[in-house]
């Protein structure tokens, strides 16, 4: 078995204005508000198994949230990768799996279901939580073998 490696990193949120006249994060493109979110994966090389959070934490100049958007951390996708060559028609940058290129699937409610069943309302989390996403690269790595 491929050695197994765990990543977790965040991406912060930002507020840039009604209009992007405040815009000062990378990637341009995306105007309005975003909260920071959290990023988890474990890969072996080949497959990968990702999570993103969204933690409800936006830049202290946004003041003005609705409710829904003030929950407290929330499972966004629960993603699959395997990599693949430029050549695949569908092929992704990824830093997850070797060569840096990948194709997948994200599932949005298992996202959800998945943060709600193991992680905790913060970035760091516990053994019991990688070893669900380890178990979950399993699994996917089984589908993947029976695909052929």
């Amino acid at each position: 078995m491929a050695e197994r490696k765990r990543h977790a990193k965040r991406k912060p949120g930002y507020d840039c204005g009604r209009a992007g006249e405040k815009c000062q994060h990378e990637k341009k493109g995306n105007h309005g508000i975003a909260d920071e979110t959290w990023h988890y994966a474990v890969s072996d090389g080949r497959h990968a198994v990702s999570l993103a959070v969204s933690s409800s934490s936006y830049p202290t100049s946004v003041t003005d949230l609705p409710a829904i958007l003030r929950r407290g951390p929330s499972g966004i996708a629960l993603c699959t990768h395997q990599a693949c060559g430029d050549e695949h028609p569908w092929a992704l940058d990824c830093d997850y799996v070797e060569g840096g290129r990948c194709v997948g699937d994200c599932g949005y409610l298992n996202g959800t279901e998945f943060f709600a069943a193991h992680g905790l309302p913060q970035f760091e989390q516990p053994e019991a939580f990688w070893k669900a996403l380890e178990a979950r690269l399993d699994e996917e790595m089984a589908r993947a073998r029976e695909a052929g």
